[in-house]
């Protein structure tokens, strides 16, 4: 049995890790959105309503898109 007074160490440096990833992936989910949003409006505004829905299609072309606009976040 481990006293309440003992650090685990390993135990705490899992949790961290753990924790960090889960922020990672939610910082990733929100730089995404608005990548998305930036391009989109960009398109929008040009009329370019045909390479919005192909770029919720094909990632290919999306990633093409936001070199085109110079997106990154």
């Amino acid at each position: 049995m481990v006293s309440l007074y003992e650090y685990d160490r390993a135990g705490h440096m899992a949790l961290v890790k753990e924790e960090a990833f889960e922020d990672g992936i939610i910082k990733g989910i929100e730089d995404g959105k608005s990548q998305m949003q930036q391009l989109f409006d960009i398109l929008a505004s040009e009329n370019r309503i045909d390479d919005i829905q192909r770029a919720c299609r094909d990632t290919e072309f999306l990633d093409k898109l936001l070199k085109e606009y110079d997106i990154k976040n």
